[in-house]
């Protein structure tokens, strides 16, 4: 009766445990999908941020070229009129042939052209100042704020805002008064180097938001999946451990039905099995032990072991495993009644114990017909040797000149494999050891649980699972990067190169991208990434360098990418030599790659000059 209800509150507990476990799991994939969306959120700003930096550094770019030039005379037009507000000698001339023009100066284009932008693309840009000579140029309330911190010294303002119901990416820069703006706003007292307003950028969100909903879509889809995985393992686990429970109670008749058995197995084997107290004498004699040396349990009995079995040449050996020490498969020469002598394979086990005097047991096993066969099998071994041997030394032959032309291949399948072996090893297998002891902590106790233990215990079993998903996710990044697949390879070089410079703040990276996204093909791009991966990796580790230049374009008919950094240098020659940069799947699987891709790959190095990586491959003009 007691047996039963020990049973049920087992299975009350494990009820409970199994409902904890699935909650904790649902906690858990809910964790990782909010922080997977918040992350393809953060995505989606960056690269909305992105946009917003190219439309302003185009603004500046063709209004400082407007400005160098002086201005630009246009023909007098309903589009063009003639500028009220700028007031400057020879504003409206007139050709000799009467046709009338007006100067348009910088500012005035930049109104235009951002006008177009606003009507076409939906992007907006607008030059401002707290002291406009225009009054349509008068800031809003977010322009006056960031006017403001110009003044502070802070150098850009960034933020999402609601444009006309709409969210935009808005970004905002000082605006520098340099010579040629003097034409025009000396009158306002600026002077070179003056902080005349700024230009403000937006770029509507909707596009982006429309493009990140599928892959929202998958993502949840996605952790779905695994949380009805985890679920149906939770559920399985449960009715496993229920079935322990119930083989618990089967043990016990279990452990009798083995003493009847041993009982049986020991008077129906075919081997001798002998039982002898501390002092030799002979306590269990079974029917194979009669049969092979000829002594009744009833003359065996009481009487000493080696007297019975063991001939004078043997008696040592036996005496030894006797007094303490355990055989296994220990081949002697023994007696029989009759005095035959017959080979004999013995195991003894030492130390057994029978109230207080231990007790040895000998299995003994006549090997009389294995013997003749193994010396029948010698013979025909030496037959079969000789054959052996010149096949063994042809197939050596070929296996060596296989093994010289697969030694590189395997080198590198090996090293892939260790670093991953490691990385699973040191990170992602020791965080699910981690969580399998303290799961099977949770569900030791006998007794009534420490529920404020079981609690923080809990915390700490989450904490592991969420740090065992980040060195996955880190892992699945290095297998591949998922972000080329997403915003493709110009824009993950920016991101992977702002990533890098957050972690490493002494090192400063300057990208040259003379290329746009569809002249990459896309058999290269994944083969720039792990250049630039693995080329970043060993400035940091190596080089010491605190400037490293990226350039990707087209040189000569060839689509080139180019990792320079300003470190101490290396002697090439001596460093191959070592293997130490060639080593592993470093930069020796990067260049093997490149080649198979049809594309160059080359590193020159100057011990205190820095180094350069250069891959290229062929440039394909589109038609």
């Amino acid at each position: 009766m007691a047996a039963k209800e020990e049973t049920g509150s087992l299975f009350d507990r494990l009820k409970y445990h199994s409902w904890f476990l699935l909650l904790l799991w649902t906690g858990c994939i809910a964790a990782s999908l909010l922080w997977n969306l918040y992350e393809q959120g953060e995505k989606i700003l960056n690269i909305a941020r992105n946009s917003a930096e190219i439309r302003y550094e185009n603004d500046v770019l063709y209004r400082r070229w407007a400005a160098k030039q002086g201005g630009l005379y246009v023909p007098v037009s309903e589009f063009t009129p003639p500028n009220p507000h700028l007031n400057v000698p020879d504003r409206d001339v007139t050709t000799s042939s009467g046709l009338s023009l007006t100067l348009v100066n910088p500012a005035y284009m930049a109104r235009q052209v951002n006008q177009m932008g606003a009507d076409i693309r939906g992007s907006q840009g607008h030059i401002t100042s707290l002291n406009p000579i225009r009054p349509e140029n008068s800031a809003d309330a977010w322009e006056a704020a960031a006017l403001k911190s110009f003044e502070r010294g802070i150098q850009e303002v960034g933020s999402v805002e609601i444009i006309a119901g709409e969210e935009h990416m808005r970004l905002m820069r000082p605006f520098i008064a340099e010579k040629p703006c003097l034409k025009c706003h000396a009158s306002q007292g600026y002077k070179e180097g003056d902080i005349r307003g700024g230009i403000s950028v937006s770029i509507p969100m909707a596009p982006l938001w429309a493009i990140e909903k599928p892959l929202i879509a998958k993502m949840s889809l996605a952790h779905l999946l695994l949380w009805i995985v985890g679920m149906v393992g939770i559920v399985i686990s449960k009715k496993g451990l229920g079935k322990q429970i119930l083989a618990r109670e089967r043990a016990e008749a279990v452990l009798k039905q083995e003493k009847d058995f041993m009982k049986s197995l020991i008077e129906t084997a075919t081997d001798a099995i002998v039982s002898a107290d501390h002092e030799g004498k002979v306590l269990l004699w079974n029917p194979a032990a009669e049969r092979i040396f000829g002594y009744t349990p009833a003359g065996a009995i009481g009487r000493k072991l080696e007297e019975l079995i063991t001939p004078e040449l043997s008696m040592s050996p036996l005496k030894k495993a006797l007094s303490g020490d355990s055989f296994k498969d220990l081949e002697l020469e023994l007696k029989k009644k009759d005095g035959t002598r017959f080979p004999a394979e013995i195991s003894i086990s030492s130390g057994m114990k029978s109230g207080e005097n231990p007790i040895d047991t000998i299995i003994v096993k006549d090997i009389t017909e294995r013997k003749h066969a193994e010396e029948a099998l010698r013979q025909r071994t030496r037959q079969l040797q000789q054959l052996t041997e010149t096949l063994e030394q042809r197939v050596g032959e070929r296996t060596a000149e296989l093994a010289t032309l697969s030694s590189q291949l395997l080198s590198a399948q090996e090293n892939e494999r260790r670093r991953i072996s490691h990385d699973l090893h040191d990170d992602v297998w020791q965080s699910l050891v981690a969580i399998r002891f303290d799961i099977e902590h949770l569900f030791s106790r006998q007794d009534e649980p420490d529920w404020a233990a079981f609690h923080g215990k809990s915390k700490q079993v989450i904490a592991t699972i969420l740090d065992a998903v980040s060195k996955i996710r880190s892992m699945q990044g290095d297998l591949w990067p998922y972000v080329l697949d997403d915003i493709g390879i110009l824009a993950t070089i920016g991101w992977y190169c702002r990533e890098f410079e957050k972690n490493h703040p002494a090192l400063t990276i300057e990208r040259h991208v003379d290329l746009a996204e569809d002249e990459v093909p896309s058999t290269v791009k994944i083969l720039i990434y792990r250049v630039l991966q693995e080329t970043l990796t060993n400035v940091a580790k190596h080089s010491q360098a605190s400037l490293v230049t990226l350039r990707l374009l087209k040189n000569d008919h060839r689509l080139e990418f180019v990792v320079e950094d300003n470190g101490i240098g290396f002697d090439l020659e001596e460093t191959i030599l070592k293997r130490t940069l060639w080593g592993g799947l470093g930069l020796l699987s990067i260049k093997a790659r490149t080649e198979l891709s049809g594309g160059l790959f080359g590193v020159e190095s100057t011990r205190g000059k820095g180094t350069r990586v250069r891959a290229s491959w062929p440039f394909h003009e589109k038609g």
